[in-house]
């Protein structure tokens, strides 16, 4: 606190921003990616996990709606956590997955059916929001005990998922991303979909609940989502001007 007096004395803009920054945050934030499968979450994480790191978008390839909500946690080194994290470690625990089936960068239809399905019986067990609240227990031991500050969550699905994550305390952006139909038909002949479900795909049916409650930009911004249109031709997201 003395520094920033300092620096406000002596009129130093530039100083006081820096320092703000690094005063810890008194709760987590929450960055949560929805789109439909093949759509770029995965890859978003990744662009929003290694731009972060610096402290600012110089040379980002973020749309820009997106850099405008990042910038109060820029500077953050971000931890990437996901609903499915509980699923895939109680399949590998009990030998259903192998540690290539965890680190392949595209699921097989035999491992996403195995997921299906084990989640489908964790859900009825448990309760709908049974992963989603493994997660936000994830982030507040993260959070508490690793001083992390900043999570990106790359596989929001579902409407109960959101309301637990909205209801969380955190601090949440919401970002979902749409895909062109051609860039998706293109991401399923690089991956073992099965022929049913790649139609499906491609024609932008959709998936989970949430999926038609985000389905234009104006459904989008209603709910306080940020909406990304993007074009992965060229592997990156495209600069879109900021809403509203």
């Amino acid at each position: 606190m003395e520094e920033i007096n300092q620096a406000v004395q002596e009129g130093n803009v530039q100083k006081c921003i820096e320092l703000l920054q690094m005063i810890p945050p008194e709760r987590p934030t929450v960055i949560l990616i929805h789109g439909k499968a093949n759509s770029g979450k995965s890859y978003t994480a990744k662009r929003i996990q290694k731009e972060l790191k610096s402290k600012e978008f110089s040379a980002s390839k973020l749309a820009q709606n997106v850099q405008d909500a990042l910038k109060p946690v820029c500077g953050y080194e971000p931890v990437t956590v996901a609903f499915a994290d509980l699923l895939k470690a109680h399949l590998f625990a009990t030998d259903k997955i192998q540690v290539s089936d965890l680190t392949a960068p595209d699921k097989t239809a035999a491992y996403r059916e195995i997921l299906i399905s084990t989640a489908d019986t964790a859900l009825a067990h448990y309760g709908a929001g049974y992963f989603a609240k493994a997660l936000q227990a994830q982030i507040m031991l993260w959070f508490a005990c690793n001083e992390k500050h900043v999570f990106i969550v790359p596989d929001l699905r579902t409407k109960c998922q959101l309301e637990i994550m909205e209801q969380s305390g955190c601090d949440l952006i919401k970002i979902t991303i749409n895909a062109k139909e051609r860039v998706i038909v293109n991401r399923l002949l690089e991956t073992d979909f099965d022929t049913e479900r790649a139609g499906r795909l491609a024609a932008h049916i959709s998936e989970t609940d949430l999926d038609d409650w985000l389905d234009t930009r104006e459904l989008a911004e209603s709910h306080g989502f940020i909406f990304v249109e993007n074009d992965f031709d060229a592997q990156e997201l495209q600069d879109l001007p900021s809403s509203g």
